[in-house]
């Protein structure tokens, strides 16, 4: 059984850590790519920030399952607390308040159910088809991000791809056909174009 090597692991650490502060200073896949240590692709940059992002998302989750569990630990001494004056009216009014908190965190209430339906009173059909991004390919994904990324409003919404349709990509893949990211990144306004439309000049 192949053991785990302190070094390598530290490297990747390293790699993620350095990847993910690239990407959220806006640069691109490619830019991390190259200034990684050593160098890798594009692709293989997309997945080291995706490695990076999975592991935060676990981290939060972990986070807050611990802060429910100090909650549930308070409530509980403050019941115990109350559970000798039971006979008094607002501690049980108290008490229940506690027990619903409890009850809330752990996640043992029944959903509330709404009844969804049009005018008519006919059901709303509220079931959205799964989507396998696995299916696209990673220029797709990046393009995928782009769109996202404008439609949340973010003026620099195609700084991640903008690169692929610049003279220094060309020079860098000089004589290969032009690819799908290619050829939408050369369809978009150039920079210039749309900060002269957002002022209206």
């Amino acid at each position: 059984m192949p053991q785990d090597n302190p070094q390598r692991k530290v490297k990747s650490q390293l790699q993620i850590v350095l990847a993910l502060e690239l990407r959220a200073s806006g640069a691109s896949y490619e830019q991390i790519g190259k200034s990684l240590n050593p160098p890798v692709s594009a692709p293989r940059a997309w997945k080291i920030v995706q490695k990076g992002l999975q592991t935060g998302r676990e981290r939060m989750a972990e986070t807050a399952q611990n802060l429910i569990q100090l909650q549930l630990n308070r409530l509980n001494r403050y019941r115990l607390k109350l559970e000798p004056n039971a006979s008094d009216p607002t501690v049980v009014s108290t008490l229940v308040r506690v027990m619903e908190r409890e009850c809330k965190l752990m996640g043992i209430d029944a959903p509330t159910k709404i009844a969804e339906t049009m005018p008519d009173g006919s059901p709303i059909q509220t079931q959205e088809p799964s989507l396998d991004f696995g299916k696209l390919s990673f220029e797709e994904l990046l393009i995928l991000e782009a769109l996202n990324n404008k439609a949340a409003g973010d003026p620099a919404w195609d700084r991640s791809i903008r690169d692929f349709g610049s003279p220094e990509h060309e020079r860098s893949y000089p004589g290969k056909p032009p690819s799908l990211l290619t050829a939408f990144v050369r369809a978009l306004p150039s920079v210039e174009d749309r900060a002269g439309a957002a002022t209206g000049s």
